[in-house]
Parts: C-alpha cells; structure tokens; sequence
C-alpha cells in the first residue's frame, strides 16, 4: 500500500509541477529575409529583404512547447532592360519548440514544424503590363535561437527559420534571420 501511495504522490507532484511550469507567451521580431533563387544573368538582383515574424505559443513544461505562427520571408527583387520581378513568400506555421537553458536567464531554442507557405511572383514590362502568379504548398519549417531574460515575464530574442518556397515546379530556400521581444503570460 505504501508504494502504491508514493508513487500516486510522485505522480500528482509531477502534474502539479508541470501545470505551474505551463506558460503562455507571444514575441514579435524582426530581421532579414533571404530567398535562395538563381538571378541568371539579369542586371540587378537583390535576394535580400525586411522579414518579421509573429509567434504564440504555450509551454507544456520541461522545455515543451506548441506554437503557431506567421513568417513573411521578404521579397527578392530583379531587373534588367526594362522588366523588373519580384518574389515573395510568406508562411502561416505549426510546430513544436524545445527550449534549453544554459543559465536560468540564457537559453536556446530549436523549432520544427510545417508551413504553408504562400509563394507570389509578379513582373513588368515598361510599356506592355504585368502579371503575377501564386502557389501555396505545405513545407516543412525549422528554425533555431536563443533568448534572454530581461525581466521576469520579458526576453529578447534573435533566431533563424528556414523553409521552402514552391512555384511552378521549382523549389527554393527561404530564411529569416531576425530578433525581437517575446512576452509570456
């Protein structure tokens, strides 16, 4: 009877644990998008572009968490001759996080999830018009960072997603280095 009301007390000590450890929290960053694609020969190409990331998630305990998210990887840009281009690729995200601390202040984080990544590439021709055309594809996403307490309920952040952008049959890689708060409740 004695082990059988040990282990019903470790057993409710480790729930009760684990629901004080439960924590919600939200973070909003911001950095720079890079998208993989091959330029060609065209006469400007910048692959780079303002990327901000929007993150809520829920700690379960022992570094566990769910979160849900929204990326915007940024925009490459081309030109050459009077046709200019740009892509862009956005990601609505699901995934789990594991937070490890190096100090009760200084951790790291490793994420990993699926994406569905809105891709959007358009063009113009000096004086005949222009178009877009658009796919959404599911991807897996990953990212890794770290994060530091300011306060008690405030860290600052900074981290790198990655994922793939799909449009027509070809495929490239998406990142966001950025930085940020995240804020937990």
């Amino acid at each position: 009877m004695n082990k059988i009301l040990i282990a019903a007390t470790m057993a409710a000590a480790a729930l009760v644990s684990t629901s004080a450890m439960a924590q919600a929290y939200v973070s909003a960053d911001i950095g720079v998008g890079h998208l993989s694609a091959d330029c060609g020969d065209v006469a400007s190409c910048d692959k780079n572009g303002t990327s901000f990331k929007i993150t809520g998630g829920y700690k379960f305990g022992y570094g566990l968490a769910a979160e849900l998210g929204y990326i915007d990887f940024g925009k490459a840009t081309a030109s050459d001759d009077g046709v200019s281009g740009k892509i862009t690729a956005r990601a609505w995200t699901v995934g789990a996080a594991y937070e490890f601390p190096f100090t009760p202040e200084f951790a790291g984080v490793a994420r990993l999830g699926l994406a569905s990544v809105d891709t959007k590439a358009s063009a113009t021709i000096l004086g005949e018009g222009s178009g877009s055309v658009s796919e959404t594809k599911t991807q897996a996403y990953y990212g890794v960072g770290v994060n530091y307490a300011v306060v008690k309920n405030v860290r600052i952040e900074a981290g790198v997603d990655w994922s793939h952008a799909s449009l027509d049959g070809s495929s490239a890689v998406i990142r966001s280095i950025s930085a940020g708060v995240r804020y937990e409740f």
